[in-house]
């Protein structure tokens, strides 16, 4: 482990993601377009038949085949950099002369269904590597493309927003696991930090963290400063952009993408 600070390792592990990511997206991107290249044309016009819609109820197979060969194996690393950063807040807790409660790796490798280094089946990690929504985004894509009779190279062209980030624009697949990825390894921290300040009784946090260019007026206004549980649930009442609603402000601290942990303090 790099470092033993769970804020500085939430930020590091913000660059390996947009790393891990990339190189999935590229992969993806090829079977996207390797699966729209085969259905059939006239005159490079796809064919509102039969035989193209058949051919678009396999689009499932596209995903089935991304993570059998490259999404598991993303889905290995992040479960084990989940549980790396919950060593780290345990270890942290502890040179702090707060005392851990007991296994809290093996709590939240059950919590997200990530069992021995192994992604069990139905649980989060699994559910978040079959990517559902998209998967209907994508079927969707195509039949409406089918129904058309759309240019082939206008079909191809289309669907790149999808598949393939510019350097303004994250693609729906990047945008996905850079969300859903990254907030689940500051949710497990956060969430394993309230579970051990529960049970030592702890009632004051540091919202602790750096600030970059495009960190949200929330962050700006209370990072670094000292709060109780109360502050905690008069934030849960507050809106701001990139909030995100229904969990509770201590695991999710300022949103999506949010860079900041939930540093308990002893008690005095």
């Amino acid at each position: 482990m790099a470092t033993t600070d769970p804020a500085q390792y939430i930020e590091e592990t913000v660059a390996e993601l947009e790393y891990q990511v990339k190189q999935m997206e590229e992969d993806m991107n090829d079977l996207v377009l390797a699966y729209l290249s085969t259905f059939a044309v006239d005159n490079q016009t796809l064919i509102n038949f039969s035989n193209n819609y058949e051919h678009a109820n396999l689009s499932d197979s596209v995903f089935d085949t991304a993570y059998n060969t490259f999404v598991g194996a993303f889905l290995v690393y992040l479960g084990k950099k989940i549980v790396e950063g919950t060593i780290i807040t345990v270890a942290d807790f502890s040179s702090r002369g707060i005392a851990p409660v007991g296994n809290e790796a093996k709590l939240v490798g059950k919590m997200i269904g990530f069992v021995d280094g192994k992604v069990i089946k139905g649980g989060y990690l699994y559910q978040l590597g079959k990517m559902s929504q998209l998967r209907t985004t994508f079927h969707n894509y195509i039949i409406r493309a089918i129904s058309s009779t759309q240019k082939l190279n206008l079909f191809l062209r289309n669907a790149k927003p999808m598949f393939n980030s510019t350097e303004k624009t994250r693609s729906s697949f990047s945008s996905y696991y850079m969300k859903y990825a990254f907030d689940s390894i500051q949710q497990a921290t956060n969430s394993i930090a309230l579970y051990i300040a529960d049970k030592r009784g702890l009632t004051h946090f540091l919202y602790k963290g750096g600030l970059v260019k495009d960190s949200r007026l929330f962050c700006r206004e209370h990072a670094g400063n000292i709060y109780t549980r109360a502050d905690a649930k008069v934030f849960d009442g507050m809106a701001w952009k990139g909030k995100i609603t229904g969990v509770p402000f201590l695991i999710a601290a300022g949103g999506w993408n949010c860079t900041h942990v939930i540093e308990w303090q002893p008690l005095k």
